[in-house]
């Protein structure tokens, strides 16, 4: 394992016994501004024109082996983030954005389009009017293993997608999704088939 450190204790890992052979990067850019980050890059791992950016403390990005991501910007902003991409993933190329506390974990084997936009938050707090309550709260985003997501999906914070599904292109998804083996597609996203399968 190679890893390579700043001043900030900010970590960027490449694991595996063959990293040179085996991390490749193209034209990608890293950003990080804070303490005590962590990014984490599994052996076998593609990565072309994407750009990491951490904004916070004590955040996390982890990528596992075997996987390619192209064309995309994976941004955590605030503390305690994790984003998370399991093995075997093909990333076409979008957006990841964990915001403040929140985690976005996707499952092994899932394929991805190109123009995705998945975040854990609005971007801005919304308050109550005379209350100091935010209303409009960060939550965590679950995509299971072996779910394929068309172009231009939106996966929207509190979502959870169950296995072996397949989200349809331009989808705005939501809410949870918790049954395996469906078509979602919509404006909003709604179940359209069950029982289905598919293979990359």
């Amino acid at each position: 394992m190679i890893t390579m450190k700043d001043k900030n204790n900010n970590r960027i890992l490449l694991k595996g016994s063959k990293w040179r052979q085996m991390v490749n990067f193209v034209s990608s850019k890293f950003r990080i501004e804070g303490r005590d980050n962590t990014i984490s890059i599994e052996e076998n791992v593609k990565i072309h024109d994407g750009r990491f950016i951490i904004l916070g403390d004590r955040n996390c990005i982890r990528i596992k082996k075997n996987s390619e991501l192209r064309n995309f910007v994976i941004r955590t902003d605030g503390v305690r983030c994790r984003i998370m991409i399991g093995e075997n993933v093909y990333y076409g190329g979008g957006l990841l954005h964990a915001m403040n506390r929140t985690r976005i974990l996707i499952g092994n084997s899932c394929l991805f389009s190109h123009d995705i936009d998945i975040r854990s938050g609005d971007g801005h707090p919304i308050f109550m009017e005379g209350m100091n309550v935010q209303y409009n709260k960060n939550k965590d985003i679950t995509i299971g293993k072996h779910v394929w997501i068309g172009v231009r999906a939106q996966i929207l914070k509190g979502v959870t997608i169950a296995d072996d599904c397949i989200v349809g292109a331009s989808s705005v998804v939501n809410k949870s999704f918790e049954e395996s083996k469906c078509i979602i597609a919509g404006y909003p996203a709604r179940v359209i088939k069950r029982n289905v399968s598919w293979k990359r």
